[in-house]
């Protein structure tokens, strides 16, 4: 049961840092768009692991 929460927790996580991935694109270039992205995917992983 606690599994399937934590699956859950980093499947809208990453579902999140796509959407915001999403939104920086549009209003940057390509620079630091793969560092952010990079980051809340790894901030989401780190997240779903303490929990």
């Amino acid at each position: 049961m606690q599994l399937n929460l934590l699956k859950k927790q980093l499947f809208n996580d990453v579902l999140i840092s796509l959407l915001f991935r999403m939104k920086i694109g549009k209003h940057k270039d390509g620079g630091n768009d793969k560092l952010i992205q990079n980051a809340v995917i790894l901030f989401s992983i780190k997240r779903a692991e303490y929990v």
